[in-house]
């Protein structure tokens, strides 16, 4: 799976890099983080399943933090490929975006 930032040739934002969210929009702020959280969780990120980043549903919460949707398969340790889907919230902070949580919510 590639990431959508580093596929338009735009400097992808790691953990040691802050993202302004005044240079991209929240919503793709919000799941380019949930992406750099998503990735170190998959054993062979190759093999996944994942929709692009544009296609993960967003949705703005009362209390101001930003919910995306990521649903897709992974391949796990036994070889197998699984369906799951992950919960990511994110919450704007001092001009940035924090990650909040980020869990499996299915499998």
């Amino acid at each position: 799976m590639a990431s959508a930032l580093a596929a338009c040739g735009q400097d992808v934002p790691t953990a040691d890099s802050t993202v302004n969210a005044e240079q991209v929009s929240p919503e793709s702020l919000a799941r380019t983080i949930c992406e750099q959280a998503l990735l170190p969780t998959l054993d062979e990120p190759e093999a996944a399943d994942i929709p692009p980043l544009e296609d993960w549903p967003i949705e703005r919460q009362e209390a101001g933090t930003w919910v995306v949707t990521i649903e897709g398969s992974f391949r796990n340790m036994l070889g197998d490929d699984v369906a799951a889907t992950w919960e990511c919230v994110v919450l704007p902070e001092d001009g940035d975006m924090r990650l909040v949580s980020f869990l499996i919510a299915d499998l």
